[in-house]
């Protein structure tokens, strides 16, 4: 019972904030939002901001290595922190 309550609020989350982060689409390039949106939600699903967990968390088709450099590359972006503030 607890961990379907659990599984119904974490889901309502993530639409909640998939809305809100759809609010800012227009400031990112569509690489830089889908960085902004898996980032968010692998945070949200693995409960941790360790890039390689991150990345293993998210379940992708690539390798999670390959996911660990795309995260890194848009990290090292100087512009992208003060876009997001």
């Amino acid at each position: 019972m607890f961990d379907m309550t659990k599984t119904k609020t974490k889901e309502k989350l993530q639409v909640k904030f998939l809305q809100f982060l759809s609010k800012h689409k227009g400031l990112f390039t569509l690489p830089e939002f889908k960085f902004l949106i898996d980032m968010c939600l692998g945070i949200l699903k693995t409960h941790a901001v360790i890039n390689n967990k991150i990345a293993i968390g998210l379940l992708e088709a690539i390798s999670p290595k390959n996911v660990c450099k795309r995260f890194t590359r848009h990290l090292n972006k100087a512009d992208l922190g003060v876009k997001i503030q």
